[in-house]
């Protein structure tokens, strides 16, 4: 739980259910994520940008026999597309959110969001090998908190 408040912050908004007698903690986290994004201009030229999305995740620790076992499910993202004028009308900013799983088959969504779509998988991988990896630094370091 340490770890957890460490990592997305306050842990009374991030701890979902703990059961230190059974081993089980349920922690809600999240990180940004920047995706490199085609798009058309007006003209229909191809150009490159780069977006940022929120992806939040739902952690499901469980400890046994001084083993861990990491589930991570619940993979949402959500990113922000801005307000505009379309002639005399506004149209507001609006949050879009989907999860992982809407993203497979990538070749069922048009060619021109195939990179986002790839990117945003590889970089949603980095970030969770980061977070595994600093959970295992955490464990390896937790016992030499002790010992002093």
């Amino acid at each position: 739980m340490e770890w957890g408040a460490l990592t997305f912050g306050s842990l009374k908004s991030v701890l979902h259910y703990s059961d230190i007698e059974s081993g089980k903690i349920i922690l809600k986290g999240n990180f940004d994520i920047r995706v490199r994004k085609d798009f058309k201009t007006l003209w229909g030229n191809k150009k490159e940008t780069v977006d940022s999305k929120n992806c939040t995740q739902t952690y499901i620790l469980t400890i046994k026999n001084s083993k861990l076992k990491i589930e991570i499910i619940d993979l949402v993202y959500e990113y922000s597309i801005a307000g505009y004028a379309l002639g005399t009308t506004y149209i507001p900013t609006r949050t879009i959110k989907y999860s992982l799983d809407m993203l497979y088959p990538i070749s069922n969504d048009i060619p021109i969001n195939w990179k986002s779509d790839l990117d945003m998988l590889k970089q949603t991988t980095i970030k969770i090998d980061l977070i595994v990896q600093s959970l295992n630094a955490y464990i390896g370091n937790y016992k030499h908190d002790y010992e002093f």
